[in-house]
């Protein structure tokens, strides 16, 4: 199971009386690294999202199309990182390709 950008949607499946277990029968990983992700049972894997570089970097697109100086669109893709932590089960070693590193999921996209 996959929730959604609001990490709130993670701890209300995580109070579902529904039977399953985390991280036996599903698993739970949601986006950004609140503080409660780590503290609940089992603590929540999480993607953490660069949140201020986003805000900077939007900032920054739009200074220059105020200026005049870019006009069509531009693509920035900002590194992510996965924590892995009790949730779910560990990623096998070969799940992201050509990356050494789980800390780094935004360079795989680059390359494709």
């Amino acid at each position: 199971m996959f929730c959604s950008a609001v990490d709130s949607s993670a701890r209300g499946v995580k109070r579902r009386p529904c039977g399953d277990r985390v991280p036996e029968d599903i698993s739970l990983i949601t986006f950004h690294d609140a503080d409660w992700t780590s503290v609940t049972s089992p603590p929540i894997t999480v993607i953490d999202q660069p949140v201020y570089g986003l805000g900077k970097s939007v900032a920054e697109l739009l200074i220059r199309r105020l200026k005049g100086d870019i006009r069509q669109p531009e693509r920035v893709i900002l590194a992510t990182s996965i924590i892995e932590r009790g949730s779910a089960p560990p990623l096998p070693n070969d799940a992201l390709g050509s990356l050494d590193t789980r800390s780094n999921l935004g360079k795989r996209v680059q390359t494709l």
